[in-house]
């Protein structure tokens, strides 16, 4: 599976590892376009039939809800390009951060990830809507941690709402007002 907002890379070699063969999940890694993070969102994805059928609707992250085996390459496979418009790298930005203060989505790195999310990647097309939508998104997710009100996150019509309401505030003025104090 490649997410419609994905570049497979043309240096990418499409081989199964030997170890996941019998996996029922398997993922390579994607590069963010705006702030360069290594990571799984964007990436490259083989499920098998009993994965995608096992698949909660409901749940705040699909991926996270399949069951099976998981084998995760490290290798970039796919450059996720979300940024087009200022709301797609805004909502890129608030469903990730999110989900990661939200506790959805638990790893190692994860603070390392919030951090990057909410201050890198302004000079990219979109990058400082991408940096406001992490922001806002941190911190509705410590609002509401992996509750029934973080299921907003996959609502698009009260995510675009929450976006313009951010837009017409003006909110990206304090992100551009630290770039331009850099």
């Amino acid at each position: 599976m490649v997410d419609a907002d994905s570049w497979v890379l043309d240096d990418f070699s499409f081989a199964i590892p030997d170890e996941a063969s019998l996996a029922d999940i398997k993922m390579w890694s994607a590069r963010n376009a705006v702030n360069g993070l290594r990571w799984f969102n964007g990436g490259l994805k083989l499920l098998s039939r009993r994965a995608v059928l096992s698949m909660n609707p409901g749940s705040i992250d699909f991926f996270s809800s399949m069951a099976g085996e998981r084998v995760l390459s490290g290798e970039i496979a796919t450059e996720t390009r979300f940024n087009a418009t200022p709301f797609l790298a805004w909502r890129a930005g608030f469903r990730e951060c999110a989900k990661l203060t939200g506790k959805v989505v638990r790893f190692r790195d994860a603070g390392e990830h919030l951090n990057i999310w909410q201050t890198q990647g302004a000079d990219k097309l979109n990058g400082a809507w991408c940096m406001l939508g992490a922001r806002m998104g941190a911190n509705y997710g410590l609002k509401n941690p992996a509750g029934h009100s973080l299921l907003k996150i996959n609502d698009m019509r009260w995510l675009y709402d929450v976006f313009e309401d951010a837009r017409k505030s003006n909110a990206i003025a304090t992100i551009l007002a630290e770039i331009a104090g850099g």
